[in-house]
């Protein structure tokens, strides 16, 4: 849709109600098909989260 694809999602839910559930999502270009630049790209994501 936006030219992008996703790459990492990361289901959260709220600790105050419990019952509210959000998800984190990281997306990769779509111009970066080489899985070594994927790679790199998904450390530097774990690196900051």
């Amino acid at each position: 849709m936006f030219g992008l694809h996703a790459s990492v999602a990361i289901p959260f839910r709220s600790v105050y109600t419990g019952s509210a559930d959000f998800v984190l999502e990281f997306f990769l270009p779509k111009d970066c098909p080489d899985p070594e630049k994927q790679k790199q790209m998904l450390n530097s994501f774990c690196i900051v989260t």
